[in-house]
């Protein structure tokens, strides 16, 4: 059996709404909301930042697309890392765009939709595993379908894995992303 490596990760189950920037709602109200929102999980990963002494961020996110979490990594210094499956390699594997739809879209196919999670998951691991070192401090952002999986993923090989999601903030609106 292989040691586990010292570092602690912290896994941030969120809604990808709030981590990219750019318009998420057509309608405007709920725009300024999401806004206010995203005003307010900025502040929340800037004080995991520094509560926790964050040495990296890792984050599932399409690799062309600005998030609030890079724009954190370059204030403070810190490496940043996409743990996205590219989508070539998604698509080899059988997990287009959008597959939870197009999996389900001729009745119920939830083996075959666990299956792109597990496979995904899996990646994300491995990317993690690739950047964290002994006694690293990682936050890592992934969408709330992945954060329990992957949390369990990463317990196989770092000694403390903390999961955290937006249902632990008396500020989280989740009517507004429900």
């Amino acid at each position: 059996m292989t040691e586990k490596r010292e570092s602690s990760l912290f896994v941030f189950g969120c809604y990808h709404k709030l981590q990219r920037f750019g318009a998420a709602f057509l309608d405007l109200a709920e725009q300024n909301r999401h806004e206010d929102q995203q005003k307010l999980f900025g502040r929340t990963l800037a004080e995991i930042f520094l509560k926790e002494q964050i040495t990296f961020l890792a984050e599932e996110i399409g690799y062309a697309q600005p998030s609030l979490a890079r724009c954190l990594a370059h204030v403070f210094m810190r490496p940043y890392l996409v743990i996205e499956m590219p989508l070539a390699e998604r698509v080899r594997v059988g997990c287009r765009p959008d597959y939870e739809t197009l999996l389900r879209i001729n009745g119920p196919n939830e083996d075959a939709v666990l299956r792109c999670h597990e496979v995904r998951e899996q990646y994300m691991a491995h990317r993690i595993m690739e950047l964290a070192g002994e006694k690293d401090r990682g936050l890592i952002l992934c969408g709330v379908t992945h954060a329990n999986r992957l949390k369990q993923r990463l317990q196989e090989t770092f000694t403390e894995v903390k999961l955290i999601t937006l249902l632990d903030y008396d500020w989280f609106d989740r009517n507004l992303y429900g």
